[in-house]
């Protein structure tokens, strides 16, 4: 078993482009990390990533939020959702 994870903005396609090109599976959790607050392009590119997942019976992603004016707390909080994932990380973060 992978787990994914990946940086969002405003746009979610390169997103689905990796989990599909890495024939993401149903019980790969995906990790999504976004900057606090989160603005409405985001919640966009979440909610249309979360119905991609839905469609193709995939985790619903788990969306976590970071508040980048507090780097120390934000790194931690980063090392506290990664350190739940299991197997290897297919990870892009690239993005967002």
């Amino acid at each position: 078993m992978r787990s994914f994870v990946f940086t969002l903005g405003f746009h979610e396609d390169f997103i689905l482009r990796r989990l599909s090109a890495k024939s993401a599976r149903r019980g790969e959790p995906i990790l999504v990390f976004t900057a606090a607050p989160v603005v409405p392009g985001v919640r966009r590119a979440y909610a249309s990533l979360v119905e991609y997942c839905e469609r193709l019976g995939l985790e619903r992603p788990s969306l976590v939020e970071l508040d980048l004016r507090e780097t120390p707390a934000a790194l931690l909080e980063a090392r506290r959702a990664l350190s739940g994932l299991e197997g290897p990380v297919v990870a892009d973060l690239g993005a967002g």
